[in-house]
């Protein structure tokens, strides 16, 4: 067996150094993965088993109901009513169920923008009962007024 030039024996030093290397980051998940993990959690815990409940929620976003904060009613994990908790000083109706988001779609949100690097702008979690109560998505890198933020709070049960 010939011996190794030199610059074959620095390049298997450098493989070697590398593998270690990378063996130290067996850690698979970020810190917003690992923070949505531990959110999920305490929504899991805390949420009815019926995935029932009423929720404040506004999205903020280039549109006519930006900013107008709207009573969401979700039943069996679907999204039954939308009303407006203020009524509406400019007449115009709450906007379709389609726009907002049920706790389980947030969390839905984060795990997908967290696949697209550059999407998820912030997400916090409620301290307590850990669904997402503020989610702000670019979902288009490069486009112009594709922005949108979900503001949720008061989540409880259906009256």
């Amino acid at each position: 067996m010939r011996p190794l030039s030199r610059s074959r024996l620095a390049a298997r030093y450098t493989l070697a150094a590398c593998a270690l290397a990378l063996a130290g980051c067996s850690d698979p998940t970020s810190p917003q993965e690992s923070e949505l993990a531990a959110a999920q959690s305490r929504w899991r815990t805390v949420s009815p088993t019926s995935n029932s409940y009423v929720m404040r929620q506004q999205i903020l976003c280039f549109c006519a109901f930006a900013n107008s904060e709207f009573v969401v009613t979700v039943v069996n994990g679907a999204i039954t009513s939308v009303v407006p908790a203020v009524p509406p000083q400019n007449g115009l109706p709450a906007p379709e169920p389609r726009y907002f988001r049920t706790i389980d779609q947030l969390f839905a949100e984060v795990h997908g923008a967290l696949k697209k690097p550059g999407t998820l702008k912030e997400v916090t979690y409620d301290p307590v009962a850990g669904y997402p109560n503020r989610l702000s998505l670019d979902p288009v890198l490069d486009a112009i007024d594709d922005e949108v933020a979900y503001v949720t709070r008061g989540v409880g049960p259906v009256p």
